[in-house]
Order: C-alpha cells, then sequence, then structure tokens
C-alpha cells in the first residue's frame, strides 16, 4: 500500500449476500498484498443483529460465532481477522484493513479517521445512507468499469 487509505464500496441495497462474498474477498487479497503487520477489522454497528444476519451466512456460522466470541480469527499470511463493533472500534489504534459493514454516520466517521490502515471497505446497507461519504471519498467501486463518456479526475473504477 501506498501510505494513503484506499477506499473501496461494494454497492447494497438491503440483503445482499453476494456483495458481503465480494468485499470479504477484497479484504483478503488486500490483507495477502499487505505489509506483514497488517490484519483485518470487521466493523459491525452491534453484536446482537450480526449473529442472525447476511455476514454469518456469508462468512458461515462456525466463523461468524468464532468472530462473536472475539477470537482472532487466522487468515492466509499469518495474518488475523478481529470483529469490532461502533463501540469497541478505535480509528486511531489501527492498522488494518477495514471492512465496514453496514456502517451507520458513526462509523462512517470513524473510517475516515482511521489514518494508518491501507484500505477500508464498506458495504452498506442502503445506499442512501452512505451518499455524503460516497460523494467525499469517491471510493473505488470494483467490477464497475471505467466511463469512456466524461470521467471525473478522481474517477477511479477498476
Amino acid at each position: 500500500m501506498d501510505g494513503e487509505t484506499k477506499k473501496y464500496l461494494f454497492p447494497a441495497d438491503g440483503r445482499n449476500v453476494e456483495a458481503v462474498k465480494e468485499a470479504f474477498s477484497l479484504l483478503l487479497k488486500l490483507c495477502r498484498e499487505s505489509e506483514a503487520s497488517i490484519n483485518a477489522t470487521l466493523l459491525i454497528p452491534v453484536k446482537d443483529t450480526f449473529k442472525r444476519s447476511v455476514p454469518v451466512e456469508a462468512l458461515g456460522e462456525k466463523l461468524a460465532e468464532a468472530l462473536l466470541k472475539q477470537e482472532r480469527l487466522k487468515l492466509p499470511e499469518g495474518k488475523s481477522l478481529i470483529l469490532k463493533t461502533e463501540r469497541t472500534f478505535h480509528e486511531s489504534w489501527t492498522s488494518d484493513v477495514i471492512l465496514a459493514l453496514y456502517p451507520t454516520p458513526k462509523m462512517l466517521n470513524q473510517i475516515d479517521n482511521a489514518k494508518k490502515s491501507p484500505a477500508v471497505i464498506v458495504v452498506p446497507w442502503r445506499m442512501k445512507d452512505i451518499e455524503e461519504w460516497k460523494r467525499t471519498w469517491n471510493p473505488i467501486i470494483p467490477r464497475v468499469p471505467r466511463t469512456t463518456c466524461c470521467p471525473g479526475p478522481k474517477d477511479k473504477r477498476e
């Protein structure tokens, strides 16, 4: 990573297991490609809703339960994944790749302040909840081709 926090967005409205799976795949890829000291944080609003939600379906019950018990999940290349909530996440402490699922406005502010993080991945519950964040950061939207018609100076599509 080049020192700048890269921002990614997987557009979703409501229950979208595929968007969550794709976001996890990107998380794993970014961790594999990063420095040895970089791990991953899964950031969610609250634990209670996590138990019966799309991330459990995307990750599997066994992995989700381990995260809920505050266990660090081992990832490839000796990296790890930990679960944090809006209340337990301290943005200034992390140099992890962050995957924010269904972020609240407070969570979006927290990840904006996570300056040491090499990358942030956002999967909203509703697109309208993250419109301001999207306008501010113009995140990379994987699998959305660049438009040939009028790309803006900050167009970062892959």
